[in-house]
């Protein structure tokens, strides 16, 4: 139990959480799938992100993490001599850092946060069929690599009457996708055949979307000082 004390004292002693921030927020995306054989259709994706980040009083750095689910429609691929062709659940992670530069309002209202970034993809699409002729079927599943950036607008309501959240979070942004190289499988004949190498097509995509969501920081971070300070005196 003194060690357990020991820990939790040390807990609330440390300072280093200062300015350390989280934030959380849902929203949806325009997407548009585009590439050399002008074949693919755009889509819409719901998505979730959390951002990790350090602010000072007019920037701050952070590391995003957004997840995208949609239906990617009538995708065309060619790999090698053979043309794939069909509906896909398209998953996507983007993964980096993000620069923000904070414009408080002479109100003090409101933060408006013009920001930019750069981020790494992975992305995996996949599908299944029948094979024809047998009862097996094929697992169409892809993979693929790349990385982008996006630019944009984030407007924060600031929430000093909450006791846990520092802001809402209302946010609009454009980005860009190269991807790189892919996996996957397909269809010669009656044979699943495997593709790994470069993307085909120059397969790239175009992307607009918004979120909203809320912020969370230091008011939380004194608040589990003091229950960790309140715990350790008890213990």
């Amino acid at each position: 139990m003194k060690k357990l004390s020991y820990l939790l004292l040390g807990l609330v002693s440390v300072n280093s959480f200062a300015g350390a921030y989280v934030d959380l927020s849902l929203g949806a995306m325009h997407r548009q799938l585009d590439g050399d054989k002008l074949s693919y259709q755009d889509s819409q994706a719901i998505t979730s992100e959390i951002s990790v980040g350090y602010a000072g009083k007019k920037w701050d750095l952070g590391i995003d993490t957004l997840y995208s689910i949609s239906r990617a429609q009538n995708l065309k691929l060619n790999y090698g001599e053979t043309e794939i062709r069909d509906d896909f659940n398209w998953h996507s992670i983007n993964i980096g850092p993000t620069f923000k530069y904070h414009v408080i309002s002479k109100s003090g209202k409101w933060d408006f946060v013009p920001f930019v970034g750069a981020f790494y993809n992975h992305t995996v699409f996949e599908n299944s069929a029948n094979l024809k002729g047998s009862n097996e079927s094929e697992d169409k599943s892809h993979e693929t690599w790349g990385y982008g950036g996006k630019l944009g607008m984030e407007f924060k309501k600031l929430t000093p009457n909450s006791s846990w959240a520092e802001s809402v979070n209302y946010k609009v942004y454009g980005a860009y996708t190269k991807y790189r190289d892919v996996e996957g499988d397909y269809i010669v004949g009656n044979n699943v055949e495997e593709y790994k190498g470069d993307t085909p097509d120059n397969l790239h995509d175009y992307a607009v979307g918004f979120s909203v969501g809320f912020s969370i920081g230091d008011k939380l971070w004194k608040k589990t000082k003091s229950a960790a300070k309140t715990l350790a005196t008890k213990i």
